[in-house]
């Protein structure tokens, strides 16, 4: 039995040790740049600002779910990302314009779905799409208070 181990490991050693050469004379052949193997996957295109306000929109001002905030984008922009993303892009535009954190918002009591729209793109700013319901298009921005 101990024979038999010591055989196997060997062929796994030498199974790995062609695997890594033959991807190494793959990857010789096909000019690939060895920095770009380091890479887990492709970089996207970024998103543009009316893409980042679609996000904030869809999950504030209107509620909804990660996985309809990912179908919305997707029938919107046409191009697919994953949820992951579109949170981080999320977190992203609430910083940039200044938006509590969801944590710290959560704090005042106002968690649910329907209280999210006070930190919304509707309350916090003057941006204004075309693909936003009709009753959000006409409301004016609230002016900003000075301290």
């Amino acid at each position: 039995m101990g024979c038999h181990k010591d055989r196997d490991a060997q062929k796994k050693s030498k199974q790995s040790k062609r695997r890594v050469n033959t991807m190494s004379i793959d990857n010789i052949l096909n000019d690939i740049d060895p920095s770009e193997l380091n890479q887990r996957n492709p970089s996207r295109d970024k998103y543009r600002k009316e893409e980042g306000i679609f996000i904030w929109y869809n999950r504030n001002d209107l509620g909804c779910s990660w996985s309809r905030v990912q179908d919305n984008f997707a029938r919107q922009f046409h191009k697919r990302r994953g949820k992951g993303g579109l949170q981080c892009k999320f977190y992203r535009v609430l910083d940039e314009y200044g938006v509590q954190k969801v944590r710290v918002q959560c704090r005042g009591g106002l968690c649910r779905p329907q209280d999210r729209a006070a930190w919304g793109v509707i309350v916090k700013t003057s941006i204004r799409y075309w693909w936003m319901l009709p009753c959000h298009q006409n409301i004016p921005s609230l002016p900003k208070c000075r301290l």
